[in-house]
């Protein structure tokens, strides 16, 4: 996913440059409009979302990502068809060429496609996500405030604690700990209760 990132990160430049490039010269504001849109809006904007989203969304749903393979399809379809786009649009128009308008035409198809394997594997992993524990009721804002009761005489057994991982859901470590929220409240986080 840090790919996806890394190649938002470069279409943000690149279409600062082409808006230099209109900017210093109105000819290029024409001949350019389609590929600075698109080095922005698909470039940075949407390889910056399947970037996040591949990372964080099946995290926050406690799961891992259904098809893992399909990102690494996904990156070199969304990317092929980018550059496609932003190349062969301005030259097929410019050139009056069939050829070029065709690859254009071919490198849209392959970004559709890209879309589409992201938004269903969003989906289909979101789908089968475990729904998330139980969770308390939160207390009145008075039991809030109220002081803690005195700890009984003999503690439960503490039990070892589970080892934190990258695919550790979030939920779990938050909300499914007992006395979690409790501990919270008294560090001071107090809406959380």
């Amino acid at each position: 996913t840090k790919r996806f990132i890394y190649a938002a990160l470069f279409y943000l430049a690149a279409g600062a440059v082409v808006g230099l490039l209109q900017a210093i010269n109105p000819f290029w504001v024409n001949a350019l409009r389609f590929s600075h849109a698109h080095l922005l809006l698909l470039g940075f904007m949407a390889m910056m979302v399947f970037g996040v989203g591949y990372f964080i969304l099946p995290r926050f749903s406690s799961t891992s990502l259904l098809w893992p393979g399909l990102v690494n399809i996904h990156f070199w379809l969304a990317n092929t068809g980018l550059i496609g786009m932003v190349v062969f649009k301005p030259l097929g128009v410019a050139l009056m060429s069939p050829l070029l308008t065709g690859l254009f035409y071919a490198a849209a198809v392959a970004q559709v496609l890209g879309v589409f394997m992201f938004c269903i594997n969003m989906a289909a992993t979101l789908a089968t996500a475990p729904p998330l524990p139980n969770r308390k009721p939160a207390p009145s804002r008075q039991a809030a405030q109220a002081p803690a009761p005195a700890p009984a005489a003999s503690p439960a057994p503490v039990q070892a604690p589970q080892a934190l991982t990258p695919d550790s859901p979030v939920a779990h470590w938050v909300d499914g700990k007992e006395g979690a929220r409790e501990l919270r409240v008294d560090a001071g986080l107090r809406p959380v209760a």
